[in-house]
């Protein structure tokens, strides 16, 4: 157990109690809250079975993302991996509350920075743990996964009234769409919706769109999703393609491009706290830090936070700073491109390639 898991213990006091099964839903509810989650919504399982609906329109609109979404029917029909799940619990918080250190705009999309999943000494990590300690003693049966989830987390919590899905895709809540969620299924047949009203988008209001560095973001909910930043920084099989790179700007793993532009999140990131750990994090992020940093050092300090880039694929981060150079280039930056020429690994060379041909070097 984390020093967070201990304190958090000490403070509520332990967290084995007797629940009252007529108020069960709203008794669990209420325990998210006292843990620190912002919302918390409860629905049968079955109210999400549309999704796969919603992945069928978004496939239709843009076939090349086939691939991309099949894997996520999954999310539609829990039972068929899980028998006995009868509701989907999904909690939600809110990361826009922690200070965004210097130098780290335009490289690093917010969301991973605050990224709890594997960040065992965030408050987040030892909420969740809590939460579904709190539930097994009450004798419920559940289900989570902390790496992919284990339902339609956006649409679990549209279903169960926490907010609203906006025209970039996004979930949004009172706090703009810098949330995030944990869902879990259990075997208690039982429903708790909140009554969050937001305003819709605006009709004539295309500002996301119209920000989206690469397109991908082709019209309200429409989305292709191979050529989004996040899956051409972080999920490329070799490299992102050469027609987009220009587009791609500084980015190194995800982006806020979307996020940023939309109106409804105006004023919504209050830079109250701290996050963990995060300012020496920091000093290893940088366009020039990063194309030089050795395997050893990327095991230590990167990958454990930017975990979508897993440890056979170091070579994508070299990828996407070289990308990076020839987009904001400067004279320093001339000799790292050749360098990479030389590299032993194939994708960093076409990409330092590439870079030599689009700044004439």
């Amino acid at each position: 157990m984390s020093a967070n898991e201990e304190k958090t213990r000490e403070e509520l006091g332990g967290i084995k109690q007797i629940i009252n099964p007529e108020n069960l839903a709203v008794t669990i509810r209420n325990k998210a809250l006292e843990l620190g989650f912002d919302s918390c919504g409860i629905i049968k399982v079955d109210a999400v079975r549309d999704y796969a609906d919603r992945l069928e329109e978004r496939m239709k609109l843009c076939p090349e993302s086939r691939p991309f979404y099949e894997n996520s029917f999954r999310y539609a029909y829990p039972r068929q991996t899980y028998d006995w799940a009868r509701s989907i619990i999904v909690c939600a918080f809110r990361y826009g509350k922690y200070r965004i250190p210097e130098g780290v705009s335009g490289l690093i999309g917010k969301f991973y920075l605050y990224d709890y999943h594997l960040q065992k000494y965030s408050q987040e990590f030892a909420a969740a743990a809590l939460f579904e300690s709190y539930l097994q003693e009450a004798g419920l049966k559940t289900a989570r996964n902390e790496i992919a989830g284990i339902a339609a987390a956006r649409w679990a919590a549209f279903k169960a009234g926490l907010g609203v899905i906006r025209k970039n895709n996004f979930f949004y809540t009172r706090h703009g769409s810098w949330v995030m969620f944990e869902t879990w299924l259990t075997d208690q047949e039982m429903e708790c919706r909140e009554t969050e009203v937001l305003p819709p988008c605006p009709d004539n209001c295309t500002k996301c769109i119209d920000a989206c560095p690469t397109g991908a973001l082709r019209g309200p909910y429409e989305m292709n999703a191979v050529e989004c930043m996040t899956y051409l920084t972080c999920w490329v099989k070799d490299s992102a393609p050469e027609h987009l790179r220009d587009k791609m700007g500084t980015w190194l793993y995800g982006c806020d491009a979307c996020q940023d532009a939309c109106p409804m999140n105006q004023d919504k990131w209050d830079e109250e706290e701290d996050y963990p750990h995060l300012d020496e994090l920091v000093n290893y992020i940088g366009i020039e830090k990063m194309f030089q940093m050795d395997e050893e050092t990327f095991s230590k300090h990167i990958q454990p936070k930017f975990w979508y880039i897993n440890q056979d694929r170091v070579w994508l981060w070299k990828c996407n700073t070289i990308r990076a150079m020839a987009n904001s280039y400067e004279a320093k930056y001339g000799d790292y491109i050749k360098q990479a020429c030389q590299d032993n690994n194939e994708n960093v060379r076409e990409m330092a390639a590439w870079a030599c041909a689009k700044l004439r070097l």
